[in-house]
C-alpha cells in the first residue's frame, strides 16, 4: 500500500511592510472553519494583526538606503524560513515585493524545490484574501 503525501499549502499576501500568511481550508463540510492567519512584520515578529511602521531619519541617504535594503533582505530571509515547511506557496500583493521576494529566494536558494506562484493583487480584506487563497488551492487540486 502506497502512502499519499500530504501537500502543505500556504498563501502569502505581502508588501514591503509585512506579510500575512494564510493556510487554506479544503473541507467545506466543516462549518465555521477558516484559514489560519498570521502576520509577519517587517521587523521579523510573527503576530496576529497589522504592521505599524516606524521611520527613523538619518543624515546620509546612501546609508539609509543600504540600511533599508539590509532590513528588507532580512525580512525576506525570515519569511522564507517561515515558508520552508510548505510545498506549495502562493505569494501575492499590490507592490513589487512578491516578485522581489521570489527573486531573492531564487538568488539565495532559499525555497528550492517548492512550488511557488507569484500573483499581482490589489489590497484585499482578510475575508477576500482567505476566499482567494482557498479558491486558488482548490482549483489547483483538480
Amino acid at each position: 500500500m502506497q502512502k499519499t503525501k500530504i501537500v502543505k499549502q500556504i498563501g502569502v499576501f505581502m508588501d514591503h511592510a509585512g506579510a500575512s500568511l494564510f493556510t487554506p481550508v479544503h473541507d467545506d463540510t466543516v462549518p465555521g472553519e477558516h484559514s489560519r492567519n498570521h502576520h509577519l512584520k517587517h521587523d521579523g515578529q510573527l503576530v496576529d494583526g497589522h504592521q505599524h511602521e516606524s521611520h527613523k531619519s538619518t543624515s546620509s541617504e546612501s546609508h539609509q538606503h543600504n540600511k533599508e535594503q539590509n532590513e528588507l533582505h532580512a525580512f525576506y530571509k525570515n519569511l522564507a524560513q517561515h515558508l520552508k515547511p510548505y510545498d506549495e506557496i502562493l505569494v501575492m500583493g499590490p507592490t513589487t515585493a512578491a516578485a522581489e521576494f521570489h527573486n531573492y529566494c531564487t538568488k539565495h536558494g532559499l525555497l528550492n524545490g517548492h512550488d511557488i506562484t507569484i500573483e499581482k493583487s490589489n489590497y484585499l480584506t482578510s475575508n477576500q484574501l482567505e476566499e482567494k487563497i482557498n479558491h486558488f488551492f482548490k482549483t489547483k487540486l483538480r
